[in-house]
């Protein structure tokens, strides 16, 4: 079999935390827990450092990785990585520090509901990304760039979901950062692929080829020309390649053509299902890892209670039978 390492998503709350080392204990793995933090409640909140002793006193013998903050109900805060905001990142790589992690996740986004073309963005972008590397290196920090996919915002925010050039992150398009990465010696930066947010830009690159009237969508607005001249058809396994590290895995809807447009929104939205409960094919999705990749479960509790995820202890199970 493969030799995944499996992950779980979890708040930096105590009741939380006990949970997944629970989880992990029951399932006879070291535990690894990536912790999604909100901002003004946890890392931004002026008592940052009992939450950081906190997870600290939870975590022993457990290995955490750290994903920014990317938007706040609380405060309507979203984050963009065209806005320089250098403070913010400090204070989370001393978080990321504080409680021993060595991963630090950021979303590829570059330019919310801007006209920026696609080029400038990713100059801007891969120019952030090297700033990046060199706050995180000194802290022994990996900063870890994720795929965006559709970004569907929850209520409180104002709208309905947000649009920059850099979100899908299509195979290609990682493969231009990657190699930038290469290049300008960013040895502190690596790769994480979302698998549902794979599916939901795989659904709307399909979507968008079949049916022209989708260029008028704003929401389809950042597939572009030269996107859609490199395939006909995007599957989330093509996103897959050999310097992905990390992966968040959770159930989803794949859209196939002769589904046509009628549920649009259920290609568009649904992810962080639990395993069986969309229709991707893990083994088929997975089938050119290296097999050496941690796999974090990202994967929303069916019944809502954040503090007791079956749902993430089911999705372990599952994979382990699949890939052994």
């Amino acid at each position: 079999g493969l030799a995944f390492k499996y992950g779980m998503k979890a708040a930096v709350f105590p009741s939380q935390l006990q949970d997944r080392r629970e989880s992990f204990r029951r399932l006879g793995l070291p535990p690894v827990i990536e912790l999604h933090l909100f901002g003004a409640r946890d890392v931004f909140h002026p008592e940052a450092a009992a939450f950081m002793s906190g997870v600290r006193r939870l975590g022993e013998a457990c290995r955490f990785i750290v994903h920014f903050p990317i938007m706040d109900v609380e405060t309507g805060y979203l984050f963009d990585a065209i806005d320089d905001d250098p403070d913010k990142l400090t204070k989370v790589l001393a978080f990321t520090e504080g409680i021993g992690a060595a991963e630090l996740v950021m979303h590829c986004c570059y330019g919310f509901n801007r006209d920026i073309p696609k080029q400038e963005a990713r100059r801007g972008f891969i120019e952030r990304v090297a700033r990046w590397n060199d706050l995180a290196a000194p802290k022994g920090v990996r900063i870890l760039l994720e795929n965006y996919g559709f970004v569907w915002l929850p209520p409180g925010l104002g709208a309905e979901y947000a649009v920059s050039p850099l979100d899908h992150c299509f195979p290609w398009d990682m493969a231009i950062l990657a190699e930038a990465v290469g290049k300008l010696g960013l040895g502190s930066v690596g790769f994480l692929l979302d698998t549902a947010h794979a599916v939901l830009s795989a659904n709307m690159f399909n979507m968008r080829q079949r049916h022209g009237h989708l260029a008028g969508d704003v929401r389809f607005g950042n597939i572009y020309a030269e996107d859609l001249a490199q395939t006909e058809y995007l599957t989330a396994a093509d996103f897959v390649n050999g310097f992905i590290e990390y992966f968040h895995v959770s159930d989803a809807c794949r859209w196939r053509p002769d589904d046509g447009l009628d549920e649009m929104d259920k290609y568009l939205y649904t992810e962080g299902l639990p395993i069986g409960r969309g229709n991707v094919d893990f083994a088929e999705l997975l089938g050119k890892v290296r097999g050496d990749e941690t796999l974090i479960m990202e994967i929303d509790p069916e019944n809502g209670d954040h503090g007791h995820n079956v749902s993430q202890y089911e999705a372990v199970v599952r994979l382990r039978k699949i890939f052994g």
